[in-house]
């Protein structure tokens, strides 16, 4: 056996004895102990043992290294408790055998402590084949979120020791569990420097945990305030711990680990100058407003798939915290929402689309910190943004700007998803051109380098001329399109344009006699053939579309690029089944495609033509362009 004493004198003379529990005090055995550093061995008088080793210097040796610990010249004084072998193991003080709960068999190794029981269907212990099960009195620093629930304990066998088809069962009294955390106790595993979480079974019941074990090491019993959040997708959860009322959005957010989130929300609606502040992991200093969590108030997160928040500290809340999906669906249910999240976020508004980067400057401007950036979207002002100094390693001169959704008042007629941002700035009056079409999307920041465009323009969105490779992008003609003849025939219209005086209809619109058209499925279609040049640096699509429906499913509106020769698909750029009050822009990169003959195809599908469950789509100003 080998015994490890941290913070001991390097010198001196130890000795040591050892007691078994089932033996009376005066029954003890003296063992030699032969010292290697801070490392002790020693033999055991017997194969299996259950009780505890006493160790002293044996003389006046200052007992600590540490001075502020030291309490007197005197002999120091250890002691251990030990659990070896056994198969069946004893529980401590009882002198019975300790058993599996329902099943009769002999448990093989207990703890001193009688919490801890490791069992196993191969495991077969000996005289050679020995285990240990030790509480552990001191361990490695527990996670921000975890409070340990009793002991933690630290098992130790012989090289001999398959630990296949083993698990680790570690009971609990309910006064040392954190009001309301119970059902969400998990076993845990130190390896590598860090906890990790085991899956675990709880019998309420009986005040038992279970896990399945595959190595040695350190274990514990964990809890927290649990809030699951199921799904990719943004996720609004009130922030359930009274006690501490705050807690750094670092240490609340630990629980979580690397990549599983991209942002975090909060809206304060008392604060004038903008309500919401803003978290995105890894962001340069100066980037993040939003700094802490507060009990009571209810926050937006952005996860990439299921998540389960943890956190430490006493919350009225711990039975029924819960995350809610603003984006949920028929397969995956949103969960009962907190009553502590704040009314906004009760009304499941959609967040901000986070643009932030750098400005670069120009002929006649260089970007400081202070100024203030416009983002549009059809020529309305969506969100307001600064340049401030950033840190990442240096210090430069950076931007952010939220851009605020359609359906959060009073900004109607924002962002939605795919719709083009353009930006500005106030003073000096520039206009700021990305390289890229920058659209709407509030799923993680999107990074932006701005350069200055031209003086600006009481509407920084007017649409410039397109050299375009497609005929009749504007539709103001006839002909150049194929209108595939259908019960919902695609026709030209001039009641929805966007620019000029025709446009393109396809689907079935929300009117007409509900017996003009059989309930079957139906689709409306338009394409137009066209070889991209093989020597085109950059190739791009864009088109404004107005999509309508009256359905929930089964229909669509479509976009996609074809064979030509086989209408097999190349690419399907954009399926929705939305219902939009105003026009919005859509755009797409073709380069990889350069060098092909493709089919440029739209397409709006019913899947029943009787009213009123009928969808369609206006389209006007699609243009392809090469750089």
């Amino acid at each position: 056996m080998e015994i490890t004493l941290s913070g001991v004198p390097t010198s001196g003379h130890y000795s040591a004895t050892i007691v078994a529990s089932d033996a009376p005090l005066t029954e003890t055995k003296r063992i030699t102990l032969e010292r290697n550093g801070d490392v002790f061995t020693a033999s055991l008088p017997f194969a299996g043992s259950v009780g505890f080793i006493d160790i002293t210097t044996g003389n006046s040796t200052l007992c600590l290294k540490d001075p502020e610990a030291r309490t007197a010249a005197e002999s120091c004084r250890i002691t251990l408790d030990l659990t070896v072998n056994g198969s069946p193991a004893k529980i401590a003080g009882t002198g019975r055998l300790a058993k599996i709960a329902g099943t009769g068999r002999l448990a093989p190794v207990l703890s001193s402590d009688g919490q801890a029981m490791l069992f196993g269907r191969d495991l077969a212990l000996d005289e050679t084949h020995l285990a240990v099960l030790q509480t552990a009195v001191k361990i490695p620093d527990l996670p921000p979120w975890a409070t340990l629930v009793g002991h933690a304990h630290r098992l130790a066998t012989t090289d001999n020791v398959a630990l296949s088809k083993t698990s680790l069962s570690i009971g609990y009294l309910g006064s040392e569990v954190p009001p309301g955390e119970e059902a969400s106790l998990r076993i845990y595993h130190y390896e590598q420097g860090e906890w990790q979480q085991l899956t675990t079974n709880l019998a309420l019941t009986s005040n038992n945990a279970v896990a399945a074990i595959a190595a040695r090491g350190l274990y514990a019993l964990l809890s927290s305030t649990e809030i699951a959040l199921q799904g990719a997708g943004w996720h609004a959860f009130g922030y359930p711990v009274s006690e501490p009322p705050t807690r750094t959005i670092t240490d609340a957010l630990a629980s979580l680990p690397n990549g599983a989130f991209t942002l975090v929300y909060g809206y304060t609606p008392t604060l004038e100058t903008d309500p919401w502040q803003v978290y995105a992991p890894g962001a340069p200093a100066g980037f993040n407003t939003l700094q802490e969590l507060r009990f009571g108030q209810g926050y937006f997160i952005h996860t990439t798939g299921d998540a389960v928040l943890r956190f430490k500290g006493l919350s009225p809340f711990a039975e029924t915290a819960s995350g809610y999906r603003t984006n949920a669906s028929s397969e995956s249910p949103a969960l009962p929402l907190p009553s502590l999240l704040p009314p906004l976020v009760r009304s499941l508004v959609s967040p901000p689309a986070l643009i932030t980067g750098t400005i670069e400057p120009g002929s006649s401007f260089s970007p400081t910190a202070g100024l203030t950036l416009t983002a549009w979207i059809k020529g309305r002002a969506c969100g307001d943004g600064s340049t401030l100094v950033m840190t990442n390693g240096i210090s430069y001169i950076g931007y952010s700007v939220m851009v605020r959704a359609a359906d959060e008042d009073p900004w109607s007629g924002c962002g939605v998803p795919g719709a083009v941002i353009t930006f500005s700035l106030e003073s000096p009056a520039l206009a700021l051109s990305a390289p890229t079409p920058v659209t709407w999307n509030n799923s993680a920041a999107t990074a932006v380098t701005l350069t200055v465009a031209t003086a600006k323009q009481s509407n920084p969105e007017e649409p410039s001329a397109c050299a375009n490779l497609l005929r009749n992008g504007d539709f103001e003609q006839a002909g150049d399109w194929t209108l595939t003849t259908t019960d919902s025939t695609a026709r030209y219209t001039t009641a929805e344009v966007h620019a000029g005086s025709r446009a393109l209809q396809l689907g079935l619109l929300p009117n007409g006699s509900p017996g003009s058209h059989p309930a079957v499925p139906t689709l409306s279609t338009a394409y137009q053939d066209v070889r991209l040049p093989a020597n085109a640096q950059k190739l791009t699509l864009t088109l404004w579309v107005k999509p309508g429906t009256r359905d929930s499913s089964g229909d669509y509106q479509h976009l996609a690029i074809l064979n030509p020769s086989n209408s097999g698909m190349i690419a399907e750029l954009w399926r929705k089944l939305e219902n939009q009050n105003d026009w919005q822009q859509l755009s797409f990169d073709l380069t990889a495609y350069r060098g092909r003959a493709v089919r440029v195809y739209l397409e709006v599908r019913n899947d029943n033509q009787r009213l009123p469950d009928r969808t369609w789509m206006v389209v006007d100003d699609i243009c392809l362009e090469s750089d």
